[in-house]
């Protein structure tokens, strides 16, 4: 799969790259790690705070091994679905192979109240997971999945910045959040060469500032922008990962990209900057505080009229040697191992019910995935939406 780093540990590497799945019971933080034994390889986890710190420990057999030979996974972007039954997602990450060459996938579950990385072995229904040096078995589990890449495409014609001035309209302004004093809109200013989204707090008795994060540090700024309201959305996101249409707040003197965001902070949403490379959310309140989880901005297109078109849509049925129609309904693209792979809006029966998912086109055939009760369930026959478009003479008055 593509985007998938493995490197052999060290005890100089940065961990603050590495895939972290939860803490110990000595509340050190865990990570993905890997390690070959009796001719499997087998995804585990790397312990950093018990006598056993910088050791790879994977379950085999009924027991737990500790191993000083191993390789963690890098973070390139990566989120966890449920799942059960050894069922795993078209994008589940492959952690290692066995010695006859099954795939173990990277899955983690709660045992003793502790989430806990394993593999997930799809022939025996079940995630193993190592634990007080034995083995254990979970039927239900969650799935570590790389996320799908979106190329987000910088929008800045539609978006409207002004300078702000004391009797500008507030209701024109984007809302992030409440304070003490009034509301948090969005705002930006310049600093240091670069060009920082941040807040703007209405009502404050200091003034009207701009407060932006950089460096550790709460800047205020008396010049600034505030963003016009034209239409916006929040979409919970986590670790730097931004979804398609947000919206760029600003740059760094690098020329790095930076993204408008808000995050939960002492009871009060507080909008800063999202920096991917950093795969977190800086906010000013105080000082520079950072988080992983966040909310992104993001822009709601308006769809353009045009007169002398008419499109109308239906559903067609594939597979069981029905073709593929033309003009199906794209609703996304998904990359794996080089390829670019494009998503369509499809539908099929599933007992009493009718359900909606996503299908591709594959090499091999059409197929449907869609989630129920925390499984993905795949068919080969299914319907997929189609749009019908018609040229008519334009209107005249």
């Amino acid at each position: 799969m593509e985007g998938i780093y493995w490197v052999p540990f060290s005890s100089e590497i940065d961990k603050s790259i590495l895939v972290e799945v939860g803490n110990d019971g000595d509340g050190a933080p865990m990570y993905i790690a890997r390690a070959h034994h009796a001719d499997d390889l087998i995804p585990g986890k790397l312990l950093t705070g018990s006598q056993y710190s910088n050791h790879c420990h994977i379950s085999y057999n009924g027991q737990e091994f500790s191993k000083n030979s191993f390789e963690v996974l890098i973070n390139t972007g990566f989120s966890w679905i449920p799942a059960s039954d050894g069922n795993v997602p078209h994008h589940a990450v492959v952690g290692g192979r066995t010695s006859s060459g099954e795939s173990l996938y990277i899955g983690r579950a709660p045992h003793c109240g502790i989430l806990t990385p394993g593999r997930i072995h799809k022939l025996s229904k079940c995630m193993f997971l190592p634990f007080g040096w034995k083995e254990f078995s979970y039927s239900s589990y969650e799935v570590l999945v790389k996320k799908t890449e979106i190329m987000v495409a910088p929008i800045g014609d539609s978006l409207k910045w002004v300078w702000f001035s004391p009797d500008i309209d507030e209701s024109d302004l984007v809302h992030a959040g409440d304070h003490p004093t009034g509301s948090l809109f969005i705002a930006r200013a310049h600093h240091a060469g670069d060009l920082i989204p941040g807040k703007y707090v209405s009502n404050n008795p200091a003034g009207n500032f701009c407060h932006i994060a950089y460096g550790g540090q709460e800047i205020v700024k008396d010049q600034f922008e505030v963003l016009i309201n034209t239409g916006f959305k929040w979409i919970s996101e986590s670790n730097g990962y931004v979804p398609e249409n947000s919206v760029v707040g600003g740059q760094s003197m690098s020329g790095e990209t930076v993204y408008i965001g808000r995050t939960m902070h002492n009871g009060q949403n507080t909008p800063g900057k999202i920096c991917r490379r950093s795969k977190c959310i800086y906010i000013p309140f105080g000082n520079e505080i950072s988080y992983k989880e966040y909310d992104v901005l993001v822009q709601i297109l308006q769809p353009q009229p045009v007169s002398n078109y008419r499109s109308s849509v239906e559903w067609v049925s594939v597979g069981k040697g029905r073709p593929w129609p033309t003009n199906a309904v794209a609703a996304g693209i998904y990359r794996e191992f080089g390829n670019c792979f494009t998503q369509y809006i499809a539908r099929r029966r599933h007992g009493n019910n009718v359900v909606i998912g996503y299908a591709y086109n594959y090499y091999d055939g059409p197929i449907f995935y869609f989630g129920w009760h925390d499984k993905e369930i795949s068919y080969r026959d299914f319907d997929v939406l189609v749009e019908h478009t018609a040229v008519f003479p334009k209107e005249t008055l």
